[in-house]
Parts: structure tokens; C-alpha cells; sequence
């Protein structure tokens, strides 16, 4: 009798249980910073290549990446957003897609072949297996500079990784 007396509140106040949020597991690595001569002019450019290794396929449009370099105590940061970024004669990236500091090439033109996923060519989702990457303005990247990224994916930050750039 009891039993039920709680069983008919609960279904007359209408209170159910709560929402349990199941997190996002995926597992994201600096796979490397290199130089590369990304396109015809282009000279030395810092290009930051992130692997996606293990878990759930992410949702571009539901993913910001945040990038910081340190170098001798100051830093640079930003958030790359708004995927999937389009590429072609006359685009250049604005305060839509890049936020906080200018320490990102606005021009994708010129790496291109590195913006895998976030590219609006690809299907939109970023899985286990497939790279992504950006390009860093030469001045803001020497070597022996830290590089750290974090992703964040519907409000959660998900992944974080550093890597020293060995000027290579």
C-alpha cells in the first residue's frame, strides 16, 4: 500500500529520473607539427596535424578546437570554430571561424590538404583513423615552443594534448 501511495505521487508530480549525460569518449593526439611547403609561395609554414585514435566519430559542427603556444612564460591563444571551413579564390577566414588571437593562417587555400575533416569536402564527421589540421603564422611558432590543444565538443572539453615544436 505504501508502494503505491509513492508510486501514484511520483506519477502525479510527474518527476522522472535524471538525465544521466553519457560523456563523449574519444581519444585526440598532436600527431605531429611540421614544416611544409604548403602551396606555391608559402615558406615554411608551422602545420598542426591532429589524429583522432580511438573512440566516438565527432560532429564537426558540434566541435571547436583551442590552440595555444607558449613560448618563455607568454602565450598566444585561439579557437578554431565554425567547421566545416570552406576553401577556394577570394575566402579568407574571419572572427567567425577564428577567435582570440591572430595566430592562425585565415587564408585554408594554402593548406588545403591538410584540413581533412574540418574541410566542407569531407562528410562532416571526424572518426578514429582520420587527421585534421591547421596552419600556425610562422612568427607565432619557433622552435622549442609549446603547442596545446584542446577540443571541445558540445560544450564539454573532450580531449587535451601538448607538444614541443622541434623546428623540424
Amino acid at each position: 500500500m505504501i508502494a503505491l501511495t509513492f508510486l501514484l505521487t511520483f506519477t502525479v508530480m510527474d518527476i522522472h529520473a535524471p538525465n544521466v549525460h553519457k560523456p563523449t569518449f574519444v581519444v585526440v593526439k598532436i600527431d605531429r607539427i611540421t614544416k611544409s611547403k604548403s602551396c606555391s609561395y608559402c615558406n615554411d609554414d608551422r602545420v598542426v596535424i591532429l589524429k583522432h585514435l580511438a573512440g566516438e566519430p565527432l560532429n564537426i559542427k558540434n566541435m571547436k578546437i583551442h590552440v595555444t603556444v607558449s613560448r618563455n612564460g607568454s602565450s598566444k591563444s585561439c579557437i578554431l570554430q565554425n567547421f566545416p571551413w570552406r576553401y577556394g579564390i577570394g575566402i579568407i577566414l574571419t572572427s567567425n571561424e577564428l577567435v582570440g588571437d591572430d595566430i592562425i593562417d585565415r587564408n585554408p587555400n594554402d593548406y588545403a590538404k591538410y584540413l581533412g575533416e574540418i574541410s566542407y569536402k569531407s562528410d562532416g564527421f571526424w572518426s578514429s583513423g582520420e587527421s585534421i589540421g591547421f596552419r600556425i603564422k610562422r612568427e607565432y611558432l619557433s622552435s622549442g615552443d609549446d603547442v596545446h590543444v584542446l577540443i571541445e565538443y558540445g560544450g564539454e572539453l573532450i580531449s587535451e594534448d601538448s607538444k614541443i615544436f622541434d623546428g623540424k
